[in-house]
């Protein structure tokens, strides 16, 4: 090995820096500490009963971003943590402190997802875009992504129970099976393994199984305003009235949006324009107006699809590795406001 050099950190950061670490863009644009009460208020930790404090909440959360930014799990987090001079900085670390474990890790999400805070630090970072004029409410686009998780192995009958709310037969029976030969030590460790609420669904001749991320963006800023996440199975339409608000001036959506959801929102929001593409049916093509209309709408709507792209190609995609429709809709939350963070920083850097 060669010379160890007394300022070597230091050197590397100076370094990153000229090359453009995105991390040190990222903390010098957002002011992290419009998420701290929110945080602090829910999940403050009672210090008189002893016990080592707590890491600091900001801190804790800005790791959450980092995990959505870079597609890492907890335990991983926590190694690229150490090894990243490009990650201690951003969170404000040294060479030498102490960085929070996965167990850490988990237990504050799980304190994020039990006090609801997800889609609270999602309205309050998005809050400030309003007042800085980011977010223009002018017009809004509506559109639904997949949400991949690890496929369920479950007979066809079990899926059956699971569609009706009813508890699982077949998965049981075969766990007891495998108790006796001692291949698993307890039937009810398989079974809180399975995720019950994602389901199935075919979109054109491809199968998916999961869940849905239901957005609506802003059309000037590309920026998510509101989402709800379903399993996979729950059409986009049935979304459709709940994502659109009295904020909302015109609102654009593709043809699985057709249907009387449209007339709901009409009736709720009567100065809200709708504006659905036309779909063809089988003795019923589409006129000329319709089609000229359809790429009126499109030219707008197809936006949407750069939220979603940006996700796939620089954010590891839109997937989970929880199970669970309360912890993947902690993260899909985690997900849109990472993206809305990134977003920013290009918008206004």
């Amino acid at each position: 090995m060669g010379q160890l050099h007394l300022f070597g950190a230091k050197t590397q950061l100076e370094i990153l820096t000229k090359l453009g670490d995105p991390l040190t863009k990222a903390n010098q644009l957002i002011d992290w500490e419009i998420f701290r009460k929110p945080i602090e208020d829910a999940i403050r930790k009672d210090l008189t009963k002893g016990g080592r404090p707590p890491y600091d909440v900001i801190l804790m959360y800005k790791i959450t971003m980092l995990q959505q930014w870079y597609g890492l799990a907890d335990m991983h987090v926590e190694y690229m943590i150490n090894d990243r001079l490009s990650f201690m900085r951003f969170l404000g670390l040294e060479i030498g402190d102490k960085v929070p474990d996965g167990n850490t890790i988990w237990d504050f999400k799980e304190a994020l997802k039990t006090n609801n805070l997800d889609k609270k630090l999602f309205d309050t970072f998005n809050k400030t875009l309003e007042e800085k004029g980011i977010i223009t409410h002018k017009g809004s686009i509506v559109d639904a992504t997949f949400v991949t998780v690890p496929i369920r192995h479950t007979t066809k009958k079990d899926d059956e129970h699971l569609k009706k709310g009813e508890e699982l037969e077949d998965l049981p029976a075969k766990c007891a099976e495998r108790v006796e030969r001692s291949e698993v030590k307890s039937q009810d460790n398989v079974v809180a393994q399975v995720d019950v609420d994602a389901r199935w669904t075919k979109k054109g001749e491809e199968s998916f199984f999961g869940y849905k991320n239901h957005v609506k963006c802003d059309s000037d800023s590309k920026i998510i305003t509101a989402f709800s996440v379903t399993d996979a199975s729950v059409h986009d339409s049935l979304e459709f009235v709940g994502l659109v608000d009295e904020k909302d001036r015109d609102v654009k959506a593709d043809s699985a949006y057709i249907g009387t959801y449209r007339d709901e929102i009409l009736r709720l929001f009567p100065s809200v324009r709708v504006h659905v593409c036309s779909r063809a049916y089988r003795n019923k093509p589409l006129t000329f107006e319709e089609k000229e209309n359809n790429k009126l709408i499109a030219r707008v709507r197809c936006r949407v699809e750069h939220v979603f792209g940006y996700m796939t190609r620089f954010m590891c995609g839109v997937c989970s590795r929880v199970h669970g429709l309360g912890r993947v809709g902690r993260d899909v939350a985690s997900k849109n406001l990472a993206y809305n963070l990134r977003r920013y920083v290009f918008l206004v850097g």
